[in-house]
């Protein structure tokens, strides 16, 4: 089914077509404030999500650790207006961990326990162990994980799985159902 146009009375196409000469003048236009706060939300939302990422990159590229942890992290959970994408999240994941950065060790191990395409139980349990020695607590829970399930060689043991979720959640890690914020 097709639509008319409004200019030419003609029928038109349904599928939409990038235009970024309309974006940018959009993007002007809420950035200076021509148009209502009520009307604008969304968009600024979306360019200060855009300018993080931008910022992020910046330093994860420069070898800031904790950049490239947050990066992984949005990448990994869909946030900051980025799409899902475990290989994206994956490298920048492995640079922070490889670094000694414990965040980004639990956020490597989560990576390779939650996605199928990348799930090792062998290096879950290698860098959950990391993480979790230098005190994170989100490490604590993908341990309690693989204890409750007896996962990566480990003995199904639901009391140290209770144990370690108790410290994990302890540590403000997780929330009331002990899985990652």
């Amino acid at each position: 089914q097709h639509a008319w146009s409004p200019k030419t009375n003609l029928p038109m196409g349904t599928k939409l077509v990038p235009a970024p000469a309309i974006k940018n003048m959009i993007e002007r236009m809420v950035k200076t404030g021509a148009l209502s706060e009520e009307k604008t939300a969304e968009w600024r939302k979306r360019i200060e999500e855009e300018a993080q990422v931008v910022e992020l990159r910046r330093k994860a590229e420069a070898g800031d650790l904790s950049a490239a942890t947050k990066l992984a992290r949005a990448y990994s959970n869909g946030k900051l207006g980025l799409s899902k994408d475990s290989s994206k999240a994956l490298p920048l994941a492995k640079q922070a961990a490889d670094g000694g950065d414990p965040r980004g060790m639990s956020t490597l191990a989560m990576i390779y326990y939650v996605y199928p395409a990348h799930q090792s139980d062998a290096l879950v349990l290698r860098w959950a162990a990391a993480a979790a020695a230098l005190g994170d607590g989100a490490a604590h829970i993908l341990l309690a994980n693989l204890y409750d399930h007896g996962r990566a060689g480990l003995p199904l043991d639901k009391e140290e799985g209770f144990k370690l979720r108790l410290k994990g959640c302890e540590m403000g890690s997780a929330n009331s159902r002990g899985l990652f914020h």
